[in-house]
């Protein structure tokens, strides 16, 4: 039976206000693509102040932020999303908690990423994101249970420390230009 509607899907996220209009962008413009006519996605958003998220990051409250994502994910599950999405990367590594407070599914970007990654036949990759998503196992091992070896960047300075995540200041105010590519200090 082919669908005429497309399932309500309940975003977590994007984590910032430029990432959930990319992804609203997204989703509305594949469910256009494949229904048609005027059609476009039914979305069941959580926005998040950043700063908070930012602040529970560095402050190392991985529990905190997954038990907060999860409430959410609930809270989008009763207004009638049938699927939960986490719309940033980072955020994945409480994804676990999210899945595991929900009765519906959670479509996981590190599964949709390791697909395409297969899809490619590759089965190396490098990975370029938050300095937790980088310094973090819990990406690569998620691609590493998938048999796909994932590559982070070496820091150039092995003396500063830690560093909880990239420093993107610009990020938070939207897109910029990259004049040149170096991850650890864009």
């Amino acid at each position: 039976m082919t669908r005429t509607a497309p399932r309500r899907l309940g975003l977590l996220g994007g984590i910032t206000w430029h990432s959930s209009i990319e992804f609203e962008r997204l989703l509305n413009e594949g469910v256009n693509a494949r229904l048609g006519g005027s059609s476009a996605a039914d979305l069941v958003v959580r926005s998040y102040n950043f700063q908070q998220i930012a602040d529970a990051q560095a402050a190392g409250d991985w529990d905190g932020l997954g038990a907060t994502f999860a409430a959410d994910a609930r809270a989008l599950e009763a207004a009638g999303a049938e699927a939960i999405l986490i719309c940033a990367n980072t955020m994945h590594k409480v994804a676990p908690a999210v899945a595991g407070g929900i009765g519906i599914p959670l479509v996981h970007m590190l599964d949709a990423t390791a697909d395409a990654i297969e899809a490619a036949g590759l089965d190396t990759v490098a990975l370029l994101g938050t300095g937790y998503t980088m310094r973090d196992p819990f990406y690569r091992d998620h691609m590493a249970a998938r048999g796909i070896t994932t590559i982070v960047p070496a820091e150039p300075e092995p003396d500063r420390g830690p560093r909880p995540h990239l420093r993107l200041p610009r990020s938070r105010r939207g897109p910029r230009r990259c004049t040149r590519l170096d991850p650890w200090r864009l």
